[in-house]
C-alpha cells in the first residue's frame, strides 16, 4: 500500500481539515472562489441604483435534487411561485420531477435517523404535490435546455442579470443540503457580484464560512439560526418562515429595503474581487502546494 506520510488528501469540503479522524494529511482547497474573478464581471457600483423590486425572490432551480424539490413544493403549497422569480426543469436525465420526487421517499425510508428528524415529510402528500406541480413546469427564467446548459458559464451569467435586476433577493439552493461538510459553489458568488442579499439552503455553517471569509451575511436583516440547523427539512422550513414575511412587502418596499443595504451589498461585490480574497483562496492551495514540496524532499 502506499505511503501515507507521502499521501494527501485534497478537498473542496471547508470543514474536510476538521473532521479528518486518519492519519493522512487533509486540505481543504475551494473549487469557486475564482470563478468570476475577471474583471470583465466587476460591474459597477451603480447597477444596483437601477433595481426594481417586482419580486420578492428570485431562485434557480436547474438540476432535481430532494431539498429542491421539497423547497419547491412548499412554496407551490404556500401560493410563493407565481409571483416570484423561479425555475425548475420538468424532466432531467430522462425522468420527470415527479418521478424523482421518490428520491425523498427512498431516503426517508433508508436513512431515517439523519433524514427528516422532525418528521416534517408527509410521504402521500408531498406525491399529490409532485403530480399537481407537473403542471406547471418547466419554470423557465434564463435557461430553456436544462439538461445540456450547465448554468454556470457566461451565457447564463449575463441573461441573468434582468432577474437579478427584477428582484429583492436570492434563495440559493446550493449542490448539497446535508453536513456536516460544507462546500460553497459558484452560486453564491454570483449573488454576490449581483449584489443581491441572500439566504441560503444549503449545507449547516455554509454563512459560517463566508462570514470567516470576510463577507457580509445580513445576520442583522435575517434570523440565520436556520444555518446551523442540522435537519434540511426543518432549515427549509425556517427560511420559508421568514420568506413569508418578507413576501408580503411592496415592490416601494422592498426598494427601499435595498436602498438601506446597498453599501453592505456593494462592500460584499468589492469583497469579492478584492486582493485580500484572492489572497486567502491562493493560501488553500499554498498549503497543498508547500507539503507537496517538503514530502518530495
Amino acid at each position: 500500500g502506499a505511503d501515507i506520510n507521502n499521501t494527501c488528501w485534497v478537498s473542496g469540503d471547508f470543514f474536510a481539515p476538521h473532521h479528518n479522524k486518519s492519519n493522512i494529511k487533509t486540505f481543504f482547497v475551494p473549487g469557486w472562489n475564482h470563478y468570476y474573478w475577471e474583471e470583465k464581471y466587476d460591474i459597477t457600483d451603480e447597477f444596483i441604483d437601477q433595481r426594481t423590486c417586482d419580486n420578492a425572490f428570485l431562485s434557480f432551480n436547474r438540476i432535481h435534487k430532494p431539498h429542491r424539490m421539497y423547497f419547491l413544493l412548499r412554496l407551490h403549497e404556500m401560493g410563493m411561485i407565481d409571483n416570484n422569480l423561479i425555475s425548475c426543469a420538468r424532466e432531467m436525465d430522462g425522468e420527470t420531477f415527479e418521478q424523482h420526487i421518490e428520491w425523498i421517499v427512498k431516503d426517508k425510508e433508508d436513512y431515517n435517523k439523519v433524514f427528516d428528524q422532525y418528521n416534517l415529510v408527509d410521504i402521500d402528500k408531498i406525491r399529490t404535490q409532485a403530480s399537481e406541480f407537473m403542471k406547471d413546469l418547466p419554470l423557465v427564467l434564463d435557461v430553456t435546455d436544462f439538461q445540456e446548459n450547465g448554468c454556470f458559464y457566461d451565457d447564463t451569467l449575463w441573461s441573468s442579470a434582468s432577474f437579478y435586476q427584477n428582484s429583492f433577493m436570492s434563495i440559493l439552493t446550493e449542490s448539497s443540503p446535508m453536513g456536516p461538510g460544507c462546500y460553497v459553489s459558484e452560486v453564491v458568488f454570483k449573488a454576490i457580484v449581483f449584489m443581491h442579499p441572500f439566504m441560503i439552503i444549503g449545507q449547516p455553517r455554509t454563512l459560517e464560512v463566508l462570514r470567516h471569509w470576510g463577507f457580509d451575511t445580513f445576520d442583522d436583516v435575517f434570523d440565520n439560526s436556520y444555518d446551523l440547523e442540522e435537519d434540511m427539512f426543518k432549515r427549509i422550513e425556517m427560511v420559508i418562515e421568514q420568506m413569508e414575511i418578507i413576501n408580503q412587502l411592496t415592490p416601494e418596499e422592498l426598494a427601499e429595503k435595498t436602498l438601506e443595504l446597498r453599501d453592505r451589498l456593494v462592500y460584499n461585490k468589492k469583497r469579492y474581487f478584492s486582493k485580500e480574497f484572492k489572497e486567502i483562496t491562493k493560501s488553500y492551495f499554498d498549503n497543498v502546494y508547500n507539503w507537496l514540496d517538503d514530502a518530495i524532499q
